[in-house]
């Protein structure tokens, strides 16, 4: 079986690749000319994944933004209760919340990637926009009606890129491996 693996690596490691370019692209930076993120066809073997925590995230346990991050709070942090954030999401990779130790390196195995890469899609985007829109700070409207407006047009990030961007984040303190399955 093919899996397409996302990791995040130490500065000299992987080859820059797709993560890079889309972090860059989400947070509206250049390309930086070394990257600490590839994306690489196969399943890793020996020594790396050996020295990494395994980690194993279901996509048939939940069917929405709400329910992974419940379910990543579950995983990450222990009791289910980590945050409902992005930022939320990045605290829990880097550790310290019962699961894992600070900077300690992980290897998250996502099943049923292709079910949540659906139900965290454009639709899911565009209905996470307009509940954001409705508390928004008005400094931040702008950015989230754009937002709002290419998930409608298909286009863009959606919440699936958003959430393995995070865990690819090449900026990251903390070393996370994804593997989608």
């Amino acid at each position: 079986m093919t899996i397409l693996t996302h990791i995040i690596s130490h500065p000299g490691g992987f080859v820059n690749s797709f993560c890079e370019k889309f972090f860059c692209a989400l947070k509206g930076r250049k390309l930086r000319k070394t990257a600490r993120c590839a994306i690489i066809k196969g399943k890793r073997e020996g020594e790396n994944a050996m020295e990494r925590r395994l980690l194993i995230l279901d996509g048939e346990k939940f069917s929405d933004l709400d329910g992974f991050y419940r379910e990543i709070g579950r995983i990450l942090g222990g009791d289910g209760d980590a945050g409902r954030n992005l930022d939320a999401l990045r605290d829990l990779l880097y550790g310290g919340f019962g699961v894992h130790a600070p900077g300690e390196k992980l290897r998250l195995i996502w099943k049923r990637a292709k079910k949540s890469r659906r139900e965290l899609g454009y639709e899911a985007a565009a209905r996470e926009y307009r509940r954001r829109l409705e508390k928004a700070h008005p400094s931040n409207r702008e950015k989230l009606e754009k937002r709002l407006r290419d998930a409608e047009n298909g286009e863009g990030p959606t919440l699936f890129d958003e959430i393995t961007a995070v865990i690819c984040d090449p900026e990251a303190d903390y070393d996370c491996e994804l593997v989608l399955e």
